[in-house]
């Protein structure tokens, strides 16, 4: 569960076995699991919404 910046209301993320396999075998100091098509983090949060709405 995350607050949403947008409205402030709690939102649940749901997880596949996959992509929680993935997570658990991500190294600790990994911060980023989901980067743009150059392979860097979203620079801002509406980049990523953007995207997602495509």
């Amino acid at each position: 569960m995350i607050w949403t910046q947008k409205r402030n209301q709690l939102a649940s993320i749901p997880v596949t076995d996959r992509m929680a396999a993935l997570i658990d075998n991500t190294a600790a100091p990994q911060s980023r699991l989901i980067v743009n098509t150059r392979g860097a983090p979203y620079q801002h949060e509406n980049y990523l919404g953007d995207a997602v709405s495509q």
